[in-house]
């Protein structure tokens, strides 16, 4: 091959690869307003929703970043604020009904891309890149939790 990549770089390239064809499939599909960092919102807000300070936490961002995306996604009608049930004061974001067909459509797409690159490297190696992935993000999490136990002084 020649040349050698970082795993920063095997990681990334793959991922952009994927949100650009995600972005111009949902574009295709109607929504063509959703821009590729709005996708942090749709990975952690369902229809159910979340309170803002804990997708604060989960997208690893400021409030004031959330805010934006958060108010930039609901002036063009993919998520509402409505009361939070278990705190008068508070708000919970959620997806509305536009919110849930976008969100669909982005999970159809990216099963679709998937399925086309395993077509592409073979079935065989695209689960056993899956399974290594999947090793590799449970062994980062478990160090993550161990890290924020001994933050915590558990």
């Amino acid at each position: 091959m020649g040349t050698s990549f970082n795993l920063a770089q095997l990681l990334r390239i793959p991922f952009q690869a994927l949100v650009t064809e995600l972005h111009e499939r949902l574009a295709a599909a109607g929504f063509g307003d959703i821009r590729p960092i709005h996708t942090l919102i749709f990975a952690f807000v369902s229809s159910e929703g979340i309170r803002l300070h804990e997708l604060v936490e989960r997208m690893q961002s400021t409030k004031q970043n959330v805010n934006y995306l958060v108010n930039a996604l609901e002036g063009m009608g993919y998520v509402e604020r409505v009361p939070d049930p278990a705190d008068g004061r508070g708000k919970i974001v959620r997806l509305t009904k536009r919110g849930e067909a976008n969100s669909l459509a982005g999970s159809t797409i990216i099963q679709n891309i998937e399925q086309e690159w395993a077509n592409q490297l073979g079935e065989e190696t695209m689960t056993h890149l899956r399974t290594l992935l999947e090793q590799l993000v449970i062994m980062v999490q478990q160090q993550s939790s161990m890290q924020a136990a001994t933050d915590s002084g558990e």
